[in-house]
């Protein structure tokens, strides 16, 4: 039969372990969150690149259109062709300041996310090293 004092302190034991095995789940759901925020930085450069190629393809249809024009509309088709390039260039402006506000957010999460991981393991650290002792 344990005495009280050796039963406190197996409760005590269990109730840290309950501690620590919490934190390392903890932990565990850290990192993956980490390595899901890596993936999606990492995947920003095919974003990027998919969104100038649709850029690109927009400027070379407004080009076609323009080429298109003859002279006999041209006094009614330039003013459009030129209100299309006008807010074609405020779309891709617009997309580009939301890829890097994007960016950004992501980054500042990501660098919150490692603090809060890098916290957790020194916390969980010291916790062992208290349990150990």
């Amino acid at each position: 039969m344990q005495s009280p004092d050796g039963a406190a302190a197996a409760a005590q034991r269990e109730a840290e372990e309950g501690v620590l095995l919490y934190e390392a789940v903890q932990l565990l759901e850290q990192g993956a969150t980490l390595n899901e925020k890596n993936k999606q930085i990492q995947e920003r450069p095919e974003e990027k690149g998919t969104l100038n190629r649709e850029i690109q393809d927009l400027k070379d249809m407004l080009e076609v259109k323009e080429r298109k024009a003859d002279t006999s509309n041209t006094d009614t088709a330039l003013p459009t062709l030129v209100e299309s390039l006008a807010e074609m260039e405020h779309i891709i402006q617009r997309l580009k300041e939301q890829r890097f506000q994007d960016e950004h957010e992501k980054g500042e999460e990501l660098v919150a996310t490692k603090t809060t991981l890098e916290r957790m393991k020194v916390e969980h650290k010291m916790a062992l090293e208290e349990t150990a002792a």
